[in-house]
This record gives structure tokens, C-alpha cells and sequence, in this order.
């Protein structure tokens, strides 16, 4: 066998090693397998004339995928794909060195073939055979030129849809998925997905809602953590979503977890009297903090005091967050302050 008719065989190999392994794309094929993209869809006609593999056509985009033929596992000789792979120098010229110069973050195809001026086919040339020499990684399996970085990168790498997740997430405050979907660049079927890589990758922490009047869970919220909000594949001018509403606004619920966050387990009576507010108001306030989950008994006395839970402390920190920021709670909708009537307030 000639060395060119070896070099071919050891190709069909390697394609037909990565069609059975699962890889049906283009790229996918020719990343699996070590080789640059024309010798891959060259590798790919000949096992297609030999039976070995089947093209189907996208009938909208016209993209070809590839899957092996029945039985393709045993029409080649397993010993010829030996050494495959990295056997392709990596790409060389100027429009190698400026692609690997404009790497200094992960960047999308889209990004380097407007940056660099080339067709997104020289730019994909050029990132498949970067990655199938381990030089670059990928963000995406599926889509490997989609998204990438250097193979040094310390930081998570992160696909499109959770990289614009990631950058929708406001600076401070948590918002939730609902939010999240309607921000204009982000695309809302990706993002429940998208927020659990983010919160697997210590990117974002869930935070469970707040309970309803009704005592039904609410829904989770998520924010930034400092690791998100560093990291480069967070854009600093998109449209940011919105922090979610607080389950409540009243100043005199304010009031009542500042003075609990401050003193400690306290009872309705002592915090009416320090409030100046009316006993039944102060004691309607507590039963509405223990319906949401924000207070609860310190004992089983009936005098016992009553303190903050967990998600009562973070509403008071939240609101202490939003006070020093400029930003005032805003009321959920239809919250009706606890211990008033709809109608001219109470009077103290």
C-alpha cells in the first residue's frame, strides 16, 4: 500500500470511528477523528460510495449529516485508524496567528469572522483543526466551532445559551426564570438549562422563593455569584433582566424584621409596644410573618417569643441591600399589608 492510499485508509478509519461514536456533523466528525475539514468530507465520500456510511440532507438548511450503514463496524480493518488522530499539523499563516491573537477570551464563530474579516467556512477550517490538535477547546460538543478558548482557559467554558443567561442575570438582586426569558437576547427554552449549568458551575446560586399568602412555595430565584460576575464570558452592556419583586412592602413588615434581625426572638406585645403600633396589628403582622415562612415559635409555650427563620433574614437583608442602594422594595401585586384594612390606614 502506497503512503497516499495509507494516509486515505487511516482517514476512512478515523471518520468511520467517530460516526460510531456518535459524531454526525461535519465538524463533530472531523474534531473526533483529527483531521481539517476537507479531508474529512473527502474521507466521508469515499466510505459513502463504499456503502459503509449514509448522508442525509437537512430538506430546510440544506446541511448534510452523516450516520454509519449497518454493519460499518467491520468494513475497515480497526488497525488502519491507528495514530489518526493529531497527525495534521496545526494551522499555520497570518490568519492563523491573527485567529489565535483575537482568542484572548472565548469568542463565538460569528464574533472571529467579523473581527478578522473571513467567511465563517475559513474561520470553522481553521477552529476544527485547532481543536482536533488540542490547541483550542470547545464550549458545545455538538457545535464545536460555535463557541471556544485557548486549552489554558482557567474558567468554566460556557455554550451561548448559558453565556447570555449568565449575562442577563442582574448585578444585584436575584430575579427568576420568568424574568430571565423576557430579556430580548437571551432565548427563553434555554434557560432553565442554562441556570442549571450556571448554578452546577458555582456561576449562580438558586435561592427557594418565598412562601405565598397561601402557603405555597414560590418560585426560585437566582443571583450572581462573585465567580459569575467576574467571569469573561459575562457581557458588561446587554440588557440586564429585572430583580424580582419582594413577597412584600409594608413599612411596618420593614420595621418588624429590622427590630427581630436587631433584638432577637421578641413577642407580638413587646414589639407593638416598641413599634408604637396596636397590639392586634402587631400580633396580625406576626401571623402573617409565620403564614410566609418568615417567623416562627420559639417554643411551645404559648408566650414563647417568636424570631426570624432563615428566609426572613435574607428578606431583611435584602431589603437593607435595596435601602442602601437607593432602591425601595417594590410591592408584589396585591399584597395587602397584614393587620390593615383596604381602605384609609389605621392610625397608630
Amino acid at each position: 500500500m502506497s503512503v497516499r492510499a495509507r494516509a486515505r485508509a487511516v482517514a476512512d478509519a478515523a471518520c468511520l470511528a467517530a460516526l460510531l461514536d456518535g459524531a454526525d456533523r461535519l465538524s463533530r466528525i472531523a474534531v473526533a477523528a483529527g483531521l481539517d475539514l476537507p479531508s474529512t468530507g473527502r474521507a466521508l465520500a469515499r466510505l459513502e460510495a463504499r456503502g459503509l456510511v449514509v448522508a442525509t440532507a437537512n430538506g430546510r438548511s440544506g446541511r448534510r449529516t452523516w450516520r454509519a450503514a449497518p454493519g460499518a463496524a467491520t468494513g475497515l480493518d480497526a488497525a488502519t485508524a491507528e495514530g489518526a488522530p493529531g497527525r495534521i499539523a496545526p494551522p499555520s499563516g497570518p490568519a492563523a496567528l491573527r485567529l489565535m491573537n483575537a482568542l484572548d477570551r472565548p469568542r463565538s464563530l460569528t464574533e472571529l469572522s467579523a473581527e478578522l474579516g473571513l467567511s465563517r467556512q475559513r474561520v470553522s477550517q481553521l477552529l476544527v483543526r485547532f481543536i482536533a490538535q488540542g490547541i483550542l477547546r470547545t464550549a458545545d460538543p455538538l457545535n464545536p466551532t460555535r463557541v471556544v478558548a485557548r486549552a489554558d482557559f482557567a474558567d468554566v467554558l460556557l455554550p451561548n445559551a448559558a453565556a447570555r443567561v449568565l449575562s442577563a442575570l442582574p448585578d444585584d438582586g436575584a430575579t427568576t426564570a420568568t424574568r430571565l426569558r423576557a430579556v430580548r437576547n437571551v432565548a427563553s427554552g434555554s434557560v432553565d438549562g442554562a441556570l442549571d449549568r450556571l448554578v452546577a458551575s458555582g456561576l449562580a446560586v438558586a435561592e427557594a422563593g418565598p412562601v405565598s399568602a397561601a402557603g405555597l412555595p414560590g418560585p426560585l430565584s437566582y443571583r450572581l455569584t462573585p465567580a459569575g460576575s467576574r467571569h469573561p464570558q459575562r457581557a458588561a452592556t446587554v440588557r440586564r433582566a429585572e430583580s424580582g419583586r419582594l413577597p412584600v412592602s409594608s413599612p411596618r413588615v420593614q420595621a418588624v424584621l429590622a427590630r427581630m434581625a436587631d433584638i432577637g426572638p421578641a413577642r407580638s406585645c413587646d414589639l407593638a409596644r416598641e413599634l408604637g403600633i396596636e397590639a392586634h396589628s402587631a400580633n396580625a403582622l406576626m401571623q402573617y410573618l409565620k403564614r410566609r415562612g418568615l417567623a416562627m415559635k420559639t417554643g411551645p409555650d404559648a408566650k414563647s417569643p417568636h424570631a426570624l427563620t432563615e428566609a426572613g433574614l435574607k428578606l431583611r437583608a435584602e431589603f437593607r441591600r435595596r435601602e442602601l442602594a437607593g432602591d425601595p422594595a417594590r410591592p408584589a401585586p396585591g399584597v395587602v399589608e397584614p393587620g390593615r384594612r383596604r381602605g384609609p390606614p389605621l392610625r397608630p
